[in-house]
């Protein structure tokens, strides 16, 4: 996150896909604010009950947690499925993506083939637990997408759109 925002321009849309309660979107929603650059935030889950012995929807603590952290008017939240929220967005049109939702092998290859056309050329793509020995369908996903190697941080990846 803090790369993206480092070379973010001034004015910029990032999306983060899978946000849960929001701890990860805080801290991006934090970096942007101490930047003093204009992100539009745009956080895309369906804020379902998982795991199991959740409530039926974390919504309302999503939304409570951006409000408490100050991020209300700059994270915008997208409750739907990923592939119908990417087609809300122009080709060539968003400057960071981060994928964290569905773990599966077919979730991640389909939240690639829906988002990587809609990054500007040079933007960064990245996402989590791709070395998580309880998801292998991330490594997986993004190996076979890429056809090159990422750059790995922990669990977590990175590349860039090219030309």
């Amino acid at each position: 996150y803090d790369l993206a925002v480092a070379e973010a321009p001034a004015v910029a849309t990032f999306v983060e896909i899978g946000c849960w309660l929001g701890r990860s979107t805080a801290y991006l929603g934090s970096r942007v604010a101490l930047a003093r650059k204009q992100v539009t935030i745009y956080g895309v889950d369906p804020w379902l009950g998982w795991p199991q012995g959740q409530p039926a929807s974390v919504f309302p603590d999503f939304l409570s947690n951006m409000a408490q952290a100050g991020l209300i008017d700059v994270v915008v939240p997208l409750r739907m499925m990923s592939a119908r929220a990417a087609r809300m967005f122009d080709d060539n049109s968003i400057d960071f993506c981060f994928i964290d939702g569905d773990h599966t092998f077919e979730a991640v290859s389909e939240d690639l083939r829906c988002w990587y056309p809609k990054l500007r050329p040079g933007a960064l793509i990245g996402g989590h637990d791709y070395l998580t020995p309880e998801h292998p369908g991330v490594k997986q996903a993004v190996d076979a997408f890429f056809h090159s190697p990422v750059h790995v941080s922990g669990v977590s990846w990175v590349t860039r759109k090219v030309m």
